[in-house]
């Protein structure tokens, strides 16, 4: 079994909920991953394996639209003209940006990385960006980057748990990033402001127990083919705590 971290970070919810995505058919892109796959192409470069296409039309119908599904690479995502100018413009600014520029000089884009970590086949289709500098980094599309939200839907995505798992395979396959892990966000309506976060050393050492945590119970449920879920016995289902539970009834006044 190959471990992305796309389905590893389900660990987080169940075994259960790891085995699901790593049986079911791909899903259709929504339109946000998309733009999103698009800007990361239009400023790292195409992943080949996965590429990204503009269809020169307003929508995804028509004898041309029909035509253009039919003869485009099977594993493309194609985008609409709307989609396309969408990304352009986010692409843009992270271009412009004077804290994003230093990231983006002389990396190492989309490099694909695969290793073995505790008996178990990890894999990666390419790593957003890998500076010459010795830090890895990553590229997230965003509703906002205001930075309180930004981190807070960083946290709850499992971006740190993510740029960390790349840095693994990054020097498991030998190359140097010992340095500063980064998380590079863009809003993806006007002004696509970016602001870029460098993960803290409590940071990572948090994501380090995490994904130790996490590829450990998943080699126990490949090995015992178990796959349990959120839980295995009957719940208790008590008056919540904040409302005052668990404690004796009130008495008469």
């Amino acid at each position: 079994m190959r471990v992305r971290f796309s389905n590893l970070k389900l660990m987080a919810k169940s075994a259960k909920h790891y085995r699901c995505a790593v049986d079911a058919p791909r899903a259709d892109s929504t339109r946000a991953a998309k733009v999103g796959s698009a800007v990361h192409a239009l400023v790292l470069g195409q992943n080949l394996a996965h590429p990204i296409i503009r269809f020169n039309g307003d929508a995804r119908r028509g004898a041309a639209w029909t035509i253009f599904e039919k003869e485009a690479n099977p594993n493309a995502d194609i985008l609409t003209t709307p989609e396309w100018e969408d990304a352009e413009r986010i692409a843009e600014s992270i271009k412009r940006d004077p804290v994003a520029r230093p990231r983006l000089h002389a990396p190492r884009y989309a490099t694909p990385l695969e290793w073995e970590e505790a008996g178990l086949l990890c894999v990666t289709s390419g790593v957003d960006i890998i500076t010459t500098t010795g830090a890895i980094g990553d590229l997230k599309t965003t509703t906002s980057t205001e930075p309180d939200a930004w981190m807070r839907q960083a946290f709850q995505m499992h971006y740190p748990m993510q740029v960390a798992f790349y840095r693994r395979g990054a020097l498991a396959c030998g190359i140097e990033v010992s340095k500063e892990l980064f998380l590079l966000g863009v809003e993806t309506k006007p002004p696509y402001d970016v602001v870029d976060l460098t993960l803290t050393d409590a940071m990572i050492e948090h994501t380090e127990r995490t994904l130790t945590l996490w590829l450990g119970k998943l080699k126990v449920c490949i090995e015992s083919n178990q796959w349990p879920g959120y839980a295995q016995s009957s719940m208790m289902f008590d008056v919540p705590a904040w409302l005052g539970g668990g404690g004796d009834e009130e008495e008469d006044a």
